[in-house]
């Protein structure tokens, strides 16, 4: 008599299962470990940008929808590890520059908030940007900006012509 063997008659995981789930999980981006280094200081420098963000949305809620000035790193209180990039070295004090060339203006003045850029990677002097000349292009030759309307974005050389630094009068 012959005996019939089943392939699977205990319960359990073979040996591929496992592995198939951690291929997945790797791919996916589920494992921290599976995240290199320059990519975990992109997403810091994007939080920080965007706590940046909410702080300067949150002034202009509270001072009849106007812009901070020329003084914005004083009037824009959010702690010296936020405005520090990770990528810009530890002797660096502030490595983002505010748009200048919106101090002052009331949020109605801003035809188009999606497009105006607020804050982006510097190195200028006095942390204040007023055309794509003054960024600094640390993250794979790309930069991070922060726009009105919230939103912060990596961006290459090549899509900056779709920025607009200084609002155009209507």
């Amino acid at each position: 008599m012959k005996k019939i063997v089943k392939l699977r008659t205990l319960r359990g995981y073979m040996l591929i299962e496992p592995l198939i789930v951690l291929l997945v999980a790797t791919s996916m981006g589920i494992l921290p470990l599976s995240t290199p280094k320059y990519e975990r200081a992109i997403d810091t420098c994007i939080s920080h940008q965007k706590q940046i963000t909410l702080a300067n949305m949150m002034y202009v809620q509270e001072n009849n929808e106007k812009f901070p000035g020329a003084g914005f790193w004083a009037d824009i209180d959010v702690g010296n590890n936020v405005i520090k990039c990770p990528v810009a070295g530890s002797d660096v004090e502030n490595a983002y520059a505010f748009n200048a060339n919106i101090a002052s203006l009331s949020l109605g003045e801003i035809y188009n908030p999606v497009d105006v850029a607020l804050t982006a990677d510097s190195d200028t002097q006095n942390n204040m940007m007023y055309s794509a000349k003054d960024l600094a292009f640390r993250h794979e030759e790309n930069v991070i900006i922060s726009f009105i309307d919230g939103h912060v974005t990596l961006i290459d050389g090549f899509d900056l012509e779709y920025v607009v630094f200084k609002e155009k009068k209507r």
